[in-house]
């Protein structure tokens, strides 16, 4: 006798609580060794059926059988090979033998509804989950739809954007056209009155790059301090500096003249005794 952790047992299916239940036993070893031999021969056998099973059950006595060159037995709650029978058993019994062609009914029988199958739990067949084509299918489907759903609104949102920016364009050109009449383009006519304004010393270029000259002038003088900026009108920079001493304002004004910005200077002195010099600069 095994013991039961070397032994397999597999039940069948019943839903009837008022039937018993069929139970086979086998040795795990055995198990493996049945399975071995099918993958030997280049088999995966969907279910596995004790051959006794196949045998009908009597009422009374045992159904014999020979499966497999095996004589086997099936009596009202047992079944096994012969082989395996005890003596006290059987020695008083009545025997009915069934003819192969029964035997071999209930086996193709047993394919489509086995009386109980072996290949469970730890046994069971590994089967790989096959491909649902129509769930790819709406997948891909739905996929395709969001992305198209993404292609649509990044067109609508650059069409937007157009004719919002070709509004901006036609309003621009219209204000534009009021200084300039021959104007027939945005860019060109801010172009146009950039220059414009850079010559009356205006615009953005006239602030930007004194303010940028002041800046960088500094750099080479940190004990100056910028205390006020302003700008003209006319596009005149106006600042104030302050530091400890006047030979640091004199490096940054000479800084900026070197960058070839015109300057004037008017010096001071604060309450706290810091020199301070009122500039102005235009590029």
């Amino acid at each position: 006798m095994l013991p039961a952790d070397q032994l397999f047992a597999a039940a069948d299916e019943n839903d009837d609580p008022a039937a018993p239940h069929v139970v086979a036993v086998a040795s795990r070893s055995d198990m493996l060794h049945w399975l071995l031999w099918a993958q030997h021969h280049g088999l995966d056998p969907d279910i596995i059926v004790p051959a006794p099973l196949l045998l009908t059950q009597p009422d009374e006595g045992y159904s014999r059988g020979l499966i497999g060159g095996a004589t086997v037995l099936r009596g009202v709650d047992m079944a096994l090979t012969a082989d395996m029978a005890l003596p006290v058993l059987v020695e008083d019994a009545s025997f009915s033998d069934l003819a192969p062609g029964i035997i071999e009914g209930r086996a193709i029988a047993a394919l489509d509804q086995p009386p109980l199958d072996m290949r469970q739990g730890d046994f069971a067949k590994r089967v790989r989950p096959a491909l649902d084509r129509r769930a790819v299918a709406r997948v891909a489907l739905w996929t395709g739809l969001i992305l198209l759903a993404a292609l649509a609104t990044t067109l609508v949102s650059l069409t937007r954007q157009h004719v919002e920016a070709s509004r901006i364009d036609r309003e621009s050109l219209a204000l534009a056209q009021q200084v300039l009449p021959d104007a027939t383009d945005a860019v060109q006519a801010q172009g146009v009155l950039e220059g414009q304004l850079a010559a009356r010393g205006a615009g953005a270029r006239a602030f930007t790059a004194p303010v940028a000259g002041l800046l960088a002038a500094m750099q080479d003088a940190p004990g100056v301090a910028l205390t006020s900026l302003s700008r003209d009108p006319d596009g005149m920079v106006r600042a104030t500096l302050a530091a400890a001493k006047a030979e640091d304002i004199n490096i940054v004004l000479l800084a900026l003249q070197a960058a070839g910005f015109t300057i004037t200077a008017t010096p001071s002195q604060d309450p706290g005794g810091r020199t301070l010099a009122d500039i102005t600069v235009r590029a």
